[in-house]
């Protein structure tokens, strides 16, 4: 799973979620284009090596609808296979990838600490939603 900023078909750079092995490897979810200020993307997996996995994701404390694929118009992402196999990682990558007209120059992404926990409530940050 990517999440990242890159491309929108507007040519700018947006928040994205992207499943290797779902809409042909391409975003599930498109957020908001990326405005100089902190956000938070948080992910619930059901993580499995076969097609019974669901993901959801939330932008800000808010629940967002998958907007692109198969699945558009859920809140929850389901029947995907979010392990590769038993024995092999499959980790969530954050990156920073830019749209393919704005990938010349020097880009600078910052990261706030990635947080792990059973509940929303228990990755919430401690300055509130949008902070770091």
């Amino acid at each position: 799973m990517n999440i990242d900023g890159e491309g929108g078909t507007d040519g700018k750079n947006h928040y994205d979620v992207a499943l290797w092995d779902y809409n042909g490897s391409d975003a599930a979810w498109v957020g908001p284009d990326l405005d100089g200020t902190w956000h938070n993307i948080t992910v619930e997996v059901n993580y499995q090596t076969s097609a019974t996995g669901w993901i959801k994701v939330w932008f800000d404390g808010v629940q967002q609808t998958f907007n692109q694929g198969p699945q558009s118009g859920s809140t929850q992402l389901t029947n995907v296979q979010t392990l590769a196999d038993p024995v092999s990682s499959q980790p969530i990558l954050i990156n920073s990838y830019r749209a393919h007209n704005l990938d010349t120059g020097t880009a600078t992404i910052y990261h706030g600490p990635l947080l792990i926990g059973t509940t929303l409530a228990s990755v919430k940050p401690a300055g509130g939603w949008g902070k770091p």
